[in-house]
Order: structure tokens, then sequence, then C-alpha cells
């Protein structure tokens, strides 16, 4: 996943941002900041992409903070993202629906057989 955030300088002097970020180790990896450091002039803006690795079984609304440090102190700005998880068998087995998916497959196993057989007596 990659998330772009845009630094912005709204003091009046020359200014130096550290990004980094926290919080987010439950639900991914952090791969990567490009840039992690950022020089702004005043009202300047520059743009920052995160770039993280999910975790296989995470899903739904997922924060982490992203810290911009200057030599005067750290800024902290909470972010929220959406991570929509696509088709994975492993998701599909998981979680209260392995029964059912048991069950499910107990029953094509024996239609296969009931036609294999079918097939058998039908040659005779």
């Amino acid at each position: 996943m990659k998330i772009k955030a845009t630094i912005t300088n709204e003091d009046s002097v020359l200014k130096t941002y550290t990004i980094e970020a926290s919080d987010y180790s439950s639900w991914a990896e952090l791969i990567d900041i490009i840039p992690n450091a950022v020089t702004l002039g005043p009202g300047q803006a520059q743009d920052v992409v995160l770039t993280f690795n999910i975790k296989e079984d995470v899903a739904d609304t997922q924060t982490f903070n992203l810290l911009v440090k200057t030599e005067k102190g750290i800024k902290t700005q909470p972010v929220e993202v959406l991570v929509e998880t696509g088709f994975s068998l492993s998701r599909l087995f998981k979680g209260e629906n392995t029964y059912l998916w048991a069950l499910a497959s107990l029953n094509v196993l024996l239609i296969l057989i009931i036609i294999i057989v079918a097939i058998k007596v039908a040659r005779r």
C-alpha cells in the first residue's frame, strides 16, 4: 500500500522536516518513506510517499501516526486508511465458515463420485 502525504511549510522561514511513521506494526510493515526528509521554504509543499506491506489477515479501517519532526519539535498527524482485501483461499477457509466449507466440499466430492459411478454404469 502506498500512501501519499503532502508536507507544507506554513512558517516564514526555511525548515527541514523529517518524516516517520508509528503505530502501524499490528497491521503492516513499513517498507519505505520517500523522501524521508524535505527542506522547504515558506509556503512550499512537497509530497512524501509511505510504502507499507500489509499483513495477510488484515482488512477494514486501520490507523497509524505520521510524525513530522523539525528542530522545534514533533507534529503527530493521525492517519486512517481502508484496507480492502481481494480473494484469497487462506482467508476463505478461516473463521466461522470452516464448518460450512467442509460440508460444501463433502457435497462436491459426493457429487463427483455419483457422476463417476453413473458413467461406469452407463458404459456397461
